[in-house]
């Protein structure tokens, strides 16, 4: 056999199953690469993660399974390097590519568009026609309610009713669609984490990147009907102020109950009405309990609020957007009265362009173009340290028992 098509037979197929391994199985561990001639390096952490995940489905181990290990060895390496070069890195081109995935579905789920939905009603010849609102911002905007801080999503598992929102707007968003699904309907263990941490934890660093960018642009887009917990007690009146209580129906989540045991190592889970506290149900003490401790939690998330500064930037940079457009609403009427002929607009809205991406930049926590930190793909290395930070904290013991209740 010709021995230079002898080193690269099975290879093709191989850099399919890397590339494959690297959306599915890598991304859950690894968000960022900081240094990725380190970190890729043969030998190094995800090299011999790589080897442990994958060396069984390898098309050229399978080929080489007669050959002497020494020669298997080097078609691993070559394998790799051929894997990891400068001009196709599979595995920087992948992860990048689950992020924008991941940060186009959160996107949609913080501030999309509603969509309409046509039901034929039986009774009657006409349709009834009302808006599904797939986003967050919509949502709260339609229902009257208060949008929740990023304080308030920070807390985390300790504001239950709030994090319930965080699970279903953007940690579904972080996870895909099959892997919720198998949580919910199919789980190997129903009292498992619905999400890996890295997943959790990453959800929340990619929210806190956008969330005054991606507010900013829904508040240019809803104007005066979207107010959030930001916003003055003025502009706060007469609105819902707890959107986490409204999405429960005033259901508490009552996340501090013992496992009783069955015979054996089986955990039973708890009865149902103790976990999900009903204003008028069968335990008024424990919901009375539980909503001393919320309205706590969250007098201490109003006074974190109270410090946040980046909102104030926020507005007046939305104030500079607003301006901007009502000029070239201005100065579009007066075209449009003139006589003569209108001239093409090819660059005519190109200032406006710059300077609104130029202050969503700003708004943003860890690509804003103001970070002089080392990068990866455009986010700043806090990104990483911070995501390490909300695994820590998350995989506490107190919050390991709330995650695994």
């Amino acid at each position: 056999m010709d021995p230079i098509r002898a080193v690269d037979e099975g290879r093709d197929e191989d850099m399919l199953i890397i590339t494959a391994w690297v959306k599915k199985e890598l991304f859950n561990q690894v968000k960022f690469l900081y240094q990725p001639e380190d970190d890729l390096a043969v030998g190094g952490y995800i090299y011999r993660k790589f080897l442990l995940d994958c060396k069984d489905r390898l098309v050229g181990l399978k080929i080489r399974e007669r050959e002497p290990s020494e020669s298997r060895r080097r078609y691993c390496e070559s394998l790799w390097n051929h894997a990891t070069r400068k001009k196709a890195n599979l595995v920087t081109k992948g992860i990048n590519a689950r992020r924008s995935s991941i940060y186009s579905a959160t996107l949609n789920r913080f501030n999309g568009k509603s969509t309409t939905l046509v039901v034929a009603q039986q009774s009657c010849d006409a349709n009834f026609v009302s808006s599904l609102f797939t986003d967050l911002c919509d949502q709260c905007s339609e229902e009257n309610l208060i949008f929740p801080s990023l304080e308030a999503f920070e807390c985390g598992i300790a504001c239950p009713v709030v994090h319930v929102m965080f699970y279903d707007w953007f940690l579904k968003s972080s996870v895909g669609d099959s892997a919720w699904k198998q949580a919910i309907y199919n789980p190997k263990d129903p009292l498992e984490p619905m999400a890996p941490i890295q997943g959790e934890a990453f959800a929340m660093i990619l929210l806190k990147n956008n969330y005054f960018a991606w507010l900013s642009e829904a508040k240019l887009r809803l104007n005066d009907q979207l107010v959030t917990e930001y916003d003055t007690k003025k502009e706060k009146q007469g609105k819902v102020e707890d959107a986490g209580l409204y999405f429960l129906r005033q259901c508490h989540l009552n996340l501090d109950v013992d496992l009783e045991n069955f015979s054996g190592s089986t955990p039973a889970i708890p009865e149902i009405d103790k976990i999900v506290v009903k204003p008028n149900g069968r335990y008024p003490d424990i919901y009375k309990e539980v909503s001393l401790d919320h309205s706590l939690q969250m007098k201490r998330i109003a006074g974190l609020v109270l410090k946040n500064t980046k909102y104030k930037e926020m507005k007046k940079g939305l104030q500079e957007m607003t301006n901007i457009k009502k000029r070239q609403h201005v100065e579009a009427e007066q075209d449009s009265s003139d006589d003569e002929e209108e001239e093409p607009q090819g660059e005519g809205a190109s200032p406006q362009r710059r300077t609104r991406r130029k202050l969503l930049k700003s708004f943003r926590e860890y690509t804003t173009s103001n970070d002089k930190e080392g990068r990866f793909k455009g986010w700043s290395v806090r990104a990483g340290k911070d995501m390490a930070e909300y695994i820590e904290k998350w995989t506490a013991p107190e919050w390991m028992a709330y995650r695994e209740s």
